[in-house]
């Protein structure tokens, strides 16, 4: 069995987004509010279209099936020497600006 550390901190994390404020604009569509997010997050990146990129290819993950720990793993992948933690906020920073919904979705099978 794998480590199940970042599947329960994504829990945790959507949970606190949850929680959060609603964004000033429509859901899914600001992407000003997702990079400043990810910045205060303490997440860094070096382009913000790569980032927003990243951000939207995380909901066509989600809808495809991919579980928690995969999709950090993917992103880890496609962003070398990003560190778990930061992964599992990306993912769940896009969530909540690029596909809300799938949090919902997403979150009695990664509670399984």
């Amino acid at each position: 069995m794998g480590d199940v550390r970042p599947l329960l901190a994504l829990c945790g994390v959507f949970a606190v987004l949850g929680l959060a404020a609603p964004a000033r604009s429509a859901p899914g569509y600001d992407d000003v509010g997702f990079l400043a997010t990810v910045r205060d997050a303490g997440i860094t990146y070096t382009s913000p279209d790569r980032a927003i990129a990243s951000g939207k290819a995380v909901c066509g993950w989600i809808s495809t099936g991919k579980p928690g720990p995969e999709l950090v793993g993917d992103l880890q992948k496609n962003n070398p020497g990003m560190p778990t933690d930061h992964a599992t906020l990306f993912v769940a920073i896009a969530v909540k600006y690029y596909c809300p919904q799938q949090a919902t979705n997403n979150q009695p099978a990664a509670a399984q």
